[in-house]
Formats: structure tokens, C-alpha cells, sequence
């Protein structure tokens, strides 16, 4: 595996199913440190595998046969056995790969243009600041860029997910000063929280077990308190038919797995503002027409 290793794509999360005829029913897992003859395999919590397994993406052809190498503390290094299909799942994934790096490209350019508003921003406020201390506070704020949170606006966030791995990763990365997040394992626990409570917006994954993310969409939009809760569809489908039922639906904006937690931040920072910038606008349209009615 030492070879491959120069192909490693290095902190990409796949979801991931384990089938055996020891199993009794699949094991669902998160796929990283994926190379080309094997990958690292983290399992759900007590989660057994035997040592010959067949592994599936939401981007296998079919299922691969593999050979589990090592266990430690709930992971486990799997090797890939050779198979007459390899050429065909490698075009596969490669095909793959082209998709999601076009679709990063493309959040890419759109982080670059919302850091290019946020410099015109900062410019034009700093021209309106004392000549004294204006070249230490750029200095200053230069140096201290990188530690500034993405997500610095008051957010409830609800993310719904089976995939316990998901759920935490969003708890680590999407966590500020200034925003909370609350998981669900299951749509119905989704629907439960937000009876319950107030939040801003909500991730929502496409694949649940029960109750699946197109069904709680459309009950939310038909609901008269969440018709127009900001909803972003977290999926490992990339094909437009998914995407296209998920907007059907009443999706507000997408994302596909594995997750870039960053371009995902400005990603809900731009749907937040666009829903409240909309929100008072139309606010403002209605004291407007009611103060043509009284004048």
C-alpha cells in the first residue's frame, strides 16, 4: 500500500456500507485516507467486521471485495482485492472525483468573491477611521485573519444526519461564539426539536433509515411555522435528479459529501443573510402599505 500512498486523497470522508454473509444486516461507516488499493474504515460505536468484507460508496458500480488488515480503537485498515471490474470502478471514480472538484472550483470562486465584498467592506469602513492607528489596525487584522470565525452571525442550527460522524464533525466546524447547533439522528427527532424550539436554519441529510430528508422537507413546507425555515440538503448523491426532488421539495440550497466544513460556513452565512435581508424587506413593504392606508 506504500506505493498508492502518493495517491492518497488525504482527508476525504466517504460514506460508506460493510456487507459479509457473517453480518446479519450491512454496517453503515465513514470511508478516509483513501488510496487506490485500500482506505481506513471508521466504525459506529461496538461495530464488529469480519475478515473478508465487500464495501460500498454512493460511487461503487458494485460493492468491492477487501481484506480488513488492522483494527484499533474502532477503526480499520482495509486492503482491495483485485477484481475483473477494477478498470470500470476506477473510470468510475475518477469520474467521480472530476464532478466534485468542479463543484469545489466553483464554491471556491464564490468564497473568493465573498472575500473580495468583505475587503471592499473593510476598506470603506477604514477610510472613515482616524489617519492615527489606521496602518496597526490593518496589520493587525491581517495577522489575526485566520483565527476569525466564517459563521459570525446569531444562528440556531439543527442538523439532521443518521451518520453519528456527520453529526459531530458539524458540531466541531459549524460551533462559533455566536452560533449553536443542535443534532438529530432521524427525521422524526428533526421535526420533534423544531416543535419544540426555535432555529435559524437546518441541514438536512437526503438518506435516512424511517423517515427520509425529501419527506421532511415537504412536511415543513407545508407547516405554516417552518414554510420558510432556510433548508440546505446535505447528500452524497451528486445527480441531478436528487438535486432537482430535493429543490421539488422545498430545498433552499445543497451540498454534497464529503463535506469542506469552510466552504459550508459561508455557504449557510449566504443563506442566512439572503433570508433575512428578504425577511426585512418585506417587512419594510408592509409598514409601508400600511402607512399609505392610514396617511
Amino acid at each position: 500500500m506504500t506505493e498508492a500512498r502518493s495517491h492518497t486523497r488525504a482527508g476525504c470522508l466517504v460514506h460508506g456500507q460493510i456487507s459479509a454473509p457473517e453480518l446479519k444486516e450491512p454496517i453503515d461507516c465513514t470511508i478516509w485516507d483513501i488510496s487506490y488499493d485500500g482506505a481506513r474504515l471508521i466504525l459506529p460505536d461496538g461495530a464488529s467486521v469480519p475478515d473478508k468484507i465487500k464495501i460500498s460508496t454512493p460511487f461503487s458500480v458494485q460493492p468491492r471485495e477487501a481484506e480488513v488488515c488492522w483494527r484499533a480503537d474502532g477503526e480499520a485498515g482495509i486492503r482491495l482485492l483485485e477484481t475483473q471490474s477494477d478498470r470500470a470502478l476506477a473510470e468510475q471514480v475518477r469520474i467521480a472525483e472530476e464532478s466534485n472538484a468542479d463543484l469545489v472550483q466553483r464554491l471556491r470562486h464564490v468564497q473568493r468573491q465573498l472575500e473580495a465584498a468583505e475587503a471592499r467592506m473593510s476598506a470603506a469602513a477604514g477610510s472613515h477611521a482616524p489617519a492615527s492607528g489606521r496602518h496597526g489596525q490593518r496589520s493587525t487584522a491581517s495577522r489575526d485573519r485566520a483565527f476569525t470565525y466564517v459563521l459570525d452571525d446569531d444562528a440556531r442550527i439543527l442538523v439532521t444526519d443518521d451518520d453519528p460522524i456527520l453529526r459531530e464533525f458539524a458540531r466541531v466546524h459549524l460551533t462559533t461564539p455566536s452560533a449553536s447547533v443542535e443534532l438529530a439522528e432521524s427525521a422524526e427527532q428533526a421535526l420533534d426539536c423544531l416543535d419544540k424550539g426555535e432555529f435559524d436554519i437546518a441541514l438536512i441529510d437526503l438518506e435516512m433509515p424511517g423517515m427520509g430528508g425529501l419527506e421532511m422537507i415537504k412536511r415543513l413546507r407545508a407547516h405554516p411555522r417552518h414554510c420558510d425555515l432556510p433548508i440546505v440538503v446535505v447528500t452524497g448523491r451528486d445527480d441531478m435528479s436528487s438535486i432537482d426532488l430535493a429543490y421539488e421539495a422545498g430545498a433552499t440550497s445543497f451540498v454534497t459529501k464529503p463535506v469542506n466544513w469552510r466552504l459550508m460556513s459561508y455557504q449557510l452565512r449566504y443563506v442566512l443573510r439572503a433570508h433575512r435581508l428578504s425577511g426585512a424587506k418585506q417587512e419594510l413593504g408592509a409598514e409601508g402599505s400600511l402607512l399609505a392606508l392610514t396617511a
